[in-house]
């Protein structure tokens, strides 16, 4: 059932004394003699001045809710304009339609007519003011309900807003633990220099590294990557910490190799992912540093590079994704680093920090491209005097490419270099 609206009169002091026959009389009367649709004639009321700036002050909830009816509010030539500025800003804060009048307008008495407040001047014709009164009542339905829809969006608006800084927060604390997980100091052994790189696509990151020491003396490590993005990436990853860890753990028993480790993580994989629905790559390794025999085992992972003085060699013994056959094989291959030699174990994420071109409807990248600058890491360190500052150099590059802000997938490294003789490593710059 449609709403029966109200118009209502106020009239200043000034004007009131100007009137010998009232304001109803001057205006309301005739106006409602004239309304256009007598079947939609709005109730007529008069109130003081004071009344209704109170009204359109602290609005009711019928107010706020329904909206405010149209008004007709004369004033007298002796009225301030601070006072119209006043009336005329408090109906535009709180869309109320209305007609202001006046006995003469000029310049700056026409610049308050904006939105629902029109201006008139006492002498209109009241054909005139009705027809505009009709109109300003008949769009003030649609105002209403336009505002209640902006209240609406507004209240979503609050609790989307809240939802996402819940996340935020959740989200800036599991990456908090996972970089708990990664080692917080790489081993210092002599003759041999560590160093990593590790950055997230988002908050978390489906990659993992890790460098143990071993019981023994030797070196364990482990450089993941887990398949997809985001929180179930980075939950495969805990399971991978966990499964480094139990290897090492049960080493004590007998003799530990790297393709021990792969099938300790292939095991905890399958039993978590039964369904095949993840898996993880990886490369697993164990450094004797008395001899600087390096094993290696690779499970569906981009081959690590031995890098010397100008030659690059891929290392890639076969083995499957951890995670999808249970009891796998993975073949182990072993190699003694030389002097000047670094062994460089990256994850697939750099094969799309390169970009070929910044003009193509889609980025292209090159695994070329990734390759030479993994393999400049090498150089790198014999320039700047250790495998640290190199890599910090390579993060730089990373830093430098087009969509880097937003990258398309986790960038991690794991540098293990034995310096030339007679080369003594420089601290990395703070």
């Amino acid at each position: 059932m449609r709403r029966r609206h109200r118009i209502t009169l106020a009239c200043s002091h000034d004007a009131a004394e100007g009137l010998s026959d009232g304001a109803a009389s001057r205006w309301l009367k005739p106006i409602l003699a004239a309304w256009p649709r007598p079947d939609r004639q709005p109730v007529p009321r008069v109130v003081a001045l004071d009344e209704l700036f109170e009204e359109l002050s602290c609005p009711t909830k019928a107010a706020r809710l329904e909206g405010i009816d149209p008004a007709i509010i004369a004033f007298g030539p002796g009225d301030a304009k601070s006072v119209v500025a006043q009336i005329a800003d408090l109906m535009h804060q709180r869309r109320a339609p209305g007609l202001l009048l006046f006995p003469d307008i000029d310049t700056e008495l026409a610049a308050f007519e904006q939105g629902g407040v029109l201006i008139e001047q006492w002498d209109a014709s009241a054909d005139r003011l009705a027809a505009q009164l009709f109109a300003l009542t008949e769009r003030q339905a649609t105002i209403v309900e336009m505002g209640l829809e902006r209240l609406r969006a507004s209240d979503e608006y609050e609790g989307v807003a809240g939802e996402i800084g819940r996340i935020h927060e959740e989200l800036s604390l599991a990456a908090s633990v996972q970089r708990d997980l990664l080692p917080q100091q790489l081993p210092e052994v002599d003759g041999l220099e560590f160093a990593a790189m590790f950055r997230p696509s988002a908050y978390v990151s489906g990659d993992l590294y890790d460098v143990v020491p071993l019981p023994d003396g030797r070196i364990a490590f482990v450089l993941a990557d887990a398949v997809g993005h985001g929180v179930p990436a980075a939950l495969l990853t805990m399971i991978v910490n966990r499964a480094v860890h139990g290897a090492i753990e049960t080493s004590a028993r007998g003799e530990l190799t790297a393709s021990h480790i792969a099938e300790r993580l292939n095991d905890a994989l399958c039993v978590v992912c039964s369904r095949g629905q993840h898996f993880a790559t990886g490369v697993c390794g164990v450094l004797e540093p008395a001899t600087f025999q390096v094993e290696l085992s690779v499970a569906g992972h981009p081959p690590p590079l031995r890098l010397r003085a100008g030659t690059m060699e891929r290392i890639d013994p076969t083995g499957p994704l951890l995670g999808v056959f249970a009891d796998a094989a993975f073949e182990q291959v072993g190699f003694r680093m030389e002097p000047g030699e670094t062994l460089m174990i990256y994850s697939d994420g750099f094969e799309t920090a390169f970009p070929t071109s910044d003009d193509a409807p889609g980025r292209v990248f090159s695994p070329q491209a990734c390759i030479s600058k993994l393999a400049q890491v090498n150089d790198d360190a014999t320039e700047l005097g250790g495998i640290e500052p190199a890599m910090n150099r390579l993060a730089e590059l990373v830093s430098q490419q087009s969509g880097s802000l937003h990258q398309t997938d986790d960038v991690t490294a794991l540098a293990l270099s034995r310096p030339a003789e007679g080369v003594i490593a420089r601290p990395a710059a703070a």
